[in-house]
C-alpha cells in the first residue's frame, strides 16, 4: 500500500497520524505557519470508472474556516496534487482533493453531472 502524500515544498510542520472516525483510514496532518491545517490520506474507494481503486485525499481548512483559492493553489503544489479534482460533499469548512492513485490527469465525479453545486463563499458542495 502507498503512503499519503506529503509536502514536497514549503514550510510545512509534521503534526503525527490522526486516527479519524467512522472507519476511515489515518491521515497524516501538516500545518503551514500561517495557520493552514491539511489531512492526507491515502484511500481506497470507488473511482470515476466503476472501479475501486486507490486515491489520495487531501482536506484542508485554514483556523477552522474555509481555505480560500489562493491558499488551496499552494496546497496543490505543496503536496504535488495539482491534478486533483476538488469534491466537496455536505455543508462545511474542509476543502477536499481527490486523486486517483494512478491517474495522471483529474477526473471528475460524476455527481458534478447530476446535482447542481450549492456555494458559500470560496467552497461549492453537494450533497
Amino acid at each position: 500500500m502507498s503512503a499519503p502524500r506529503a509536502p514536497i515544498t514549503g514550510n510545512w510542520v509534521y503534526k503525527g497520524r490522526q486516527r479519524l472516525p467512522g472507519g476511515l483510514p489515518p491521515a497524516d496532518k501538516y500545518e503551514s505557519p500561517d495557520g493552514i491545517l491539511v489531512l492526507s490520506a491515502y484511500e481506497i474507494g470507488e473511482g470515476h470508472s466503476g472501479l475501486i481503486v486507490p486515491h489520495f485525499h487531501i482536506s484542508v481548512s485554514y483556523r477552522s474556516t474555509t481555505a480560500t483559492a489562493e491558499m488551496m493553489r499552494a496546497v496543490r503544489h505543496d503536496f504535488h496534487m495539482e491534478a486533483a479534482d476538488e469534491d466537496n460533499h455536505g455543508q462545511g469548512v474542509v476543502r477536499h482533493l481527490w486523486l486517483e492513485a494512478h491517474r495522471a490527469v483529474p477526473a471528475e465525479c460524476h455527481c458534478k453531472n447530476e446535482d447542481p453545486p450549492r456555494v458559500e463563499g470560496e467552497r461549492a458542495w453537494r450533497p
